[in-house]
């Protein structure tokens, strides 16, 4: 039963580690450049914005790495949904 524990935990921490080297790498090839500045008059600024990279505006909703990541941490954001 212990063996069979540690094979399900060791499983989806390497899922988990997979999921965020891909997340990390696809975020990379995506972002652009971004200094941050006051928004222009109806300017949209990027929401994700780290390390002076941000992904534009279009990508934030179709990038298949966001549309994953929402997925994934469903359950989490559930969890906390009756705390908040």
């Amino acid at each position: 039963m212990a063996i069979q524990k540690k094979a399900v935990t060791a499983f989806f921490l390497g899922a988990n580690l997979l999921f965020w080297c891909y997340f990390w790498i696809d975020f990379g090839l995506r972002a652009v450049p971004y200094e941050p500045h006051l928004a222009a008059f109806e300017e949209v600024l990027p929401f994700y914005v780290f390390w002076g990279r941000a992904l534009p505006f279009p990508q934030e909703g179709i990038a298949p790495s966001m549309k994953l990541a929402r997925v994934i941490q469903r359950p989490c954001f559930m969890a906390v949904r009756p705390i908040i």
